[in-house]
């Protein structure tokens, strides 16, 4: 292949992921915001559970959260389910895989003045199994969030690539936990010019 052709192909790839990406407020992986029923936060939960979790062990979400009087809170079970029926629905009609734990946030003052980012650092792909107990597991590699990176060369102009925050690792192997101090601290350190970074 001539290298003109490569870099026709080059471009209209790029511009193809232009249209495709929405930067607006509206994407969750930039400007995350809580949903009543597309959410669930997992902050007060059992830590040895989630280390095991992200190590790739499958969790009985009544184990991973704290109990009442010997009972889980009832709205986790809807979320769950609500989440669950999303992300099935998401998949069947549009090929899509949504169901994610995001891992770790950053922020920044945004240039418009508007709402500041608020945006996923790593994507941990998770499944919810439903055969009595329901359960959670990985379900593959993390990654990077890539609209986080998208959106940092287009407003910014910084070109980082995954190996870039993980130390020339090609990958986030699959059962390890991602060590997102060191993600976190090469991220924060290339992008040390855009205001309040965090």
């Amino acid at each position: 292949m001539s290298k003109t052709t490569q870099e026709l192909i080059e471009e209209a790839r790029n511009q193809w992921i232009q249209r495709l990406t929405d930067l607006s407020r509206r994407n969750n992986l930039l400007y995350y915001r809580a949903l009543k029923s597309g959410t669930l936060e997992l902050i007060d939960v059992n830590p040895k559970l989630f280390s095991a979790f992200l190590q790739g062990k499958s969790v009985v979400i009544t184990d991973l959260f704290p109990k009442k009087d010997n009972q889980i809170n009832p709205e986790i079970i809807k979320q769950i389910n609500a989440i669950y029926k999303r992300s099935i629905s998401n998949l069947e009609e549009r090929g899509l895989r949504t169901l994610f734990l995001a891992y770790g946030m950053v922020t920044w003052t945004a240039n418009d003045g508007g709402r500041s980012p608020q945006a996923p650092l790593i994507l941990i792909p998770i499944s919810v199994e439903k055969k009595g107990e329901i359960k959670l597991s990985r379900y593959g590699e993390a990654q990077i969030n890539p609209v986080l990176l998208y959106f940092l060369e287009k407003e910014y102009g910084y070109q980082i690539t995954p190996e870039q925050l993980l130390n020339g690792e090609s990958d986030i192997v699959e059962d390890e936990i991602p060590n997102i101090k060191n993600i976190a601290e090469q991220l924060t350190e290339i992008v040390k010019n855009i205001p309040n970074f965090s």
